[in-house]
């Protein structure tokens, strides 16, 4: 579902964070367990989709060797 707001009218897609939000303070203020399963449950898909998606950049597994050295704004970057 798609919200604009405030006089820019910026699009924010409704991925469930205001339901997630809603959760958490109910949780907080009143220990709610239905709450709090909703909230946890919630984060469990959050994070399974997550996990989906391949990294866009491959991590490192050690520095670059001239990573000590000033960055040289004028050389090309390798891409």
């Amino acid at each position: 579902m798609m919200e604009f707001y405030g006089d820019h009218h910026v699009a924010v897609v409704n991925t469930g964070w205001k339901e997630d939000y809603d959760m958490c303070t109910t949780w907080e203020k009143c220990k709610d367990q239905g709450a709090k399963e909703a909230l946890r449950s919630s984060e469990r898909s959050r994070l399974a989709e997550q996990k989906k998606f391949t990294p866009v950049w491959e991590l490192r597994r050690v520095p670059p060797k001239d990573w000590h050295m000033p960055l040289n704004h004028e050389r090309p970057q390798d891409s």
